[in-house]
């Protein structure tokens, strides 16, 4: 088991700790207290720490990195109930979403393959559908070429002229 934040949180307090800190040692040392805060799930506690760093700051314009701070203060405040490891772990739950994207991209390689989309109208649903013929182990999709009309193997009936 990992001993730090999702990357969404961990990645944003790794950056706002360079862009805070120019002594790197003075950095990563904040970083990792930061992060260990919301391991044991002292979000609010980060929270309030970003909180004292911005205070006596001036306002920065929107290309200044400091902005960081406030957009980081931000993302946490958002997510802070999301953000309960100590009893996720507790309860067994993952704590990060790297089993879903593994097993998302797993499905993506058998089912969909590339150039192919979920997201444009019925076509997801026949994209699977087909997939799901093509690796069962039953004969319908063969069955189907076999029996749909205009195949060189039906018969032509009254039936389906």
């Amino acid at each position: 088991m990992c001993e730090s934040p999702p990357a969404g949180a961990r990645t944003l307090i790794v950056e706002l700790s360079r862009v805070l800190f120019v002594d790197a040692e003075e950095a990563w040392q904040q970083c990792g207290k930061w992060i260990e805060l919301c391991w044991q799930g002292d979000v609010a506690e980060v929270i309030g720490m970003l909180q004292a760093e911005q205070t006596g700051r001036a306002e920065v314009s929107q290309e200044d990195p400091r902005r960081q701070l406030s957009e980081t203060i931000g993302y946490l405040q958002k997510n802070v109930s999301r953000m309960d490891y100590p009893a996720y772990r507790q309860a067994g739950l993952p704590t990060t979403s790297c089993l879903i994207e593994s097993q998302v991209k797993e499905i993506n390689h058998h089912v969909k393959g590339t150039e192919k989309f979920w997201n444009d109208g019925p076509s997801g649903d026949a994209i699977l559908h087909l997939r799901a013929v093509l690796i069962s182990v039953g004969t319908e999709l063969s069955d189907h070429f076999t029996a749909r009309p205009g195949s060189h193997y039906t018969r032509q009936t009254r039936r389906n002229r």
